[in-house]
């Protein structure tokens, strides 16, 4: 469910089949709501295609809000007119909606330790990320959001308040990392010199 207006992006690739190369082929999206009125449409003229692979590409933005559906066609016609599986051929069809960042759900929460009993367990996941990670192994190489996959997040404690725990901490760097991950697509990233580190930290 599309409450906003994201950017959608559609795109695909296509070409003639031979001997005759320059065969029919044509493109129709439409972003529809509730009740299947279109929002917005996207429809190309009939194109001649070639005997090269090209690629068409289309961006949505600035359409009402309220997507529910999208209704994609697409097909073509060969100019023999022969019978069977002949005329333009169609590959790699995409359609990408660029969410935006949403925070995770500790904005709203009053900052806590998440428990004074170690260890805990936590991947560390907001819920959305550049890749989608499997027990450190890349399954998925493509942005994704899922808030129903976000877990707890740690409250960090900042630089100046470790300064108070331990001693050298400017040596230590907590952060997020949506670079190397285990589950998911974000991971707790700590750098520097890490038997600094107490439970006291650990714990927030």
């Amino acid at each position: 469910v599309v409450t906003t207006s994201p950017k959608i992006s559609v795109s695909e690739w296509y070409k003639g089949t031979p001997p005759n190369c320059e065969d029919f082929y044509f493109l129709k999206v439409q972003l529809l709501d509730d009740n299947d009125c279109v929002l917005s449409e996207f429809s190309t003229d009939i194109i001649r295609t070639t005997e090269n692979w090209e690629r068409l590409t289309h961006i949505f933005e600035g359409y009402p809000k309220g997507v529910r559906k999208i209704k994609w066609e697409h097909g073509g016609k060969d100019v023999e007119h022969w019978g069977g599986n002949y005329g333009a051929r169609v590959s790699g069809s995409r359609l990408c909606i660029e969410m935006p960042q949403v925070d995770g759900i500790t904005k709203y929460i009053t900052k806590r330790a998440l428990t004074d009993i170690l260890p805990f367990s936590s991947t560390f996941n907001t819920g959305y990320g550049s890749s989608m990670w499997i027990n450190g192994n890349i399954v998925n190489k493509n942005k994704w959001f899922h808030i129903g996959y976000q877990d707890p997040q740690p409250s960090f404690i900042l630089k100046d308040s470790l300064k108070n725990i331990i001693k050298n901490s400017d040596s230590i760097d907590i952060n997020r990392s949506f670079n190397c991950v285990y589950d998911g697509g974000c991971s707790i990233e700590i750098k520097g010199n890490v038997s600094k580190l107490n439970n006291e930290i650990l714990k927030n």
